[in-house]
């Protein structure tokens, strides 16, 4: 559990919430881990190494927790999956993930 007292997905697996009426779910799926080249295009990359020094972050890559939300709206279970695209970028490194 967290300094805040919300429980840490990582280590639960999943998180639930309300939302007015709805229940939610985060289910963690993993972690992508996504090369600092070309996240931020106009950045000084001396700025971002010197950030990724200061906050202890790998020099490789930037570690994305990936997750999916299940949302119960009390007539309906509804999946969302924020990474539906097939982009170069959410595809390269997910390694045996069929596209969908």
């Amino acid at each position: 559990m967290s300094e805040t007292g919300i429980p840490n997905p990582r280590e639960l697996g999943w998180f639930r919430f309300k939302l007015g009426e709805f229940e939610c779910t985060a289910v963690w799926d993993g972690t992508l881990y996504q090369p600092y080249e070309g996240i931020y295009p106009n950045a000084d990359f001396d700025e971002i190494k010197a950030l990724m020094k200061k906050y202890g972050l790998p020099e490789d890559n930037i570690p994305m927790d990936l997750n999916v939300l299940v949302v119960n709206t009390g007539s309906d279970i509804i999946l969302v999956d924020p990474d539906g695209n097939e982009t170069e970028v959410n595809t390269r490194y997910l390694y045996g993930v069929p596209k969908h």
